[in-house]
Parts: structure tokens; sequence; C-alpha cells
């Protein structure tokens, strides 16, 4: 991350995203991940879901103080339901058919 800003070479910004969704896989319940895909994505949709994540992992975190409030709230609300450590609910004796 502190490469590609002070050199503003691609291929830095490549290697730290790829780092960082690795590491995603390893460690989910790691914000730095994903606020660091926040930050150097250029897919918008992995943008405001790695947002959306982070800010749930972390909501004061550094790098997302840098991003705009409206940006994070919309992220979080977009994709909230499928954040991973959001217990799905589970059915109910009444939902489940005899």
């Amino acid at each position: 991350d502190l490469l590609f800003a002070m050199t503003n070479r691609t291929e830095f910004r490549d290697v730290a995203l790829d780092w960082a969704r690795k590491r995603q896989r390893v460690e989910p319940s790691q914000s730095w991940s994903f606020a660091l895909e926040a930050k150097l994505s250029q897919d918008p949709v992995a943008r405001r879901k790695a947002t959306a994540m982070a800010f749930y992992l972390d909501p004061n975190s550094e790098i997302l103080s840098t991003m705009k409030k409206q940006e994070i709230e919309s992220a979080a609300k977009e994709y909230g339901k499928s954040n991973i450590f959001l217990k799905a609910s589970m059915p109910t004796d009444r939902d489940q058919s005899t």
C-alpha cells in the first residue's frame, strides 16, 4: 500500500490486493485485509463488499476513516446481509413442514 502510494506503480497495488485477498481467506476476522481491499480495489463491487466487511469488523478503522461516511453506510446496508459472521436465522418448528 505504501509503495503504491509513493510510486503510483500498479504492480505494487496489485500485489497488495492479492495479498489482502489471500489473507481474507486465511483470517477472515482480521479487518485490515478488507480495509486494504476497500482502499485499493478498482472493482466497484469488490470495493463496496470489502468496505462493508471492514466496517463490520472495525468501524473505527483508520483506512475507513479516510472514506466518505455515506459510502461506508451505503456499502454496509447493501452488503450487510452477506456478512459471513452474522448468524443466519434458523428455521423454527413452525417453518418446517412435516
